[in-house]
């Protein structure tokens, strides 16, 4: 029964064990956070690199000189 008086390290435990499991939301927030962001700048490039090298309209553009020929 001694062993369940000594409390000494308790609150020191427990710290750590609050302190791992917020750590680890963060990093899976980070991660997924991170995911989205490089999703999203991957398809805005792409959709930007085919507006730009395909041409966004047939006519009334405001920039004409477009190099495939859309006028």
């Amino acid at each position: 029964m001694k062993f369940l008086k000594i409390k000494k390290g308790q609150a020191l435990l427990e710290y750590i064990l609050i302190f791992g499991m917020m750590s680890f939301v963060a990093m899976s927030f980070v991660k997924a956070i991170s995911t989205f962001m490089s999703n999203s700048t991957g398809s805005l490039s792409y959709s930007l690199t085919q507006k730009l090298t395909t041409g966004s309209c047939a006519r009334n553009c405001f920039y004409s000189a477009y190099g495939n020929g859309v006028q």
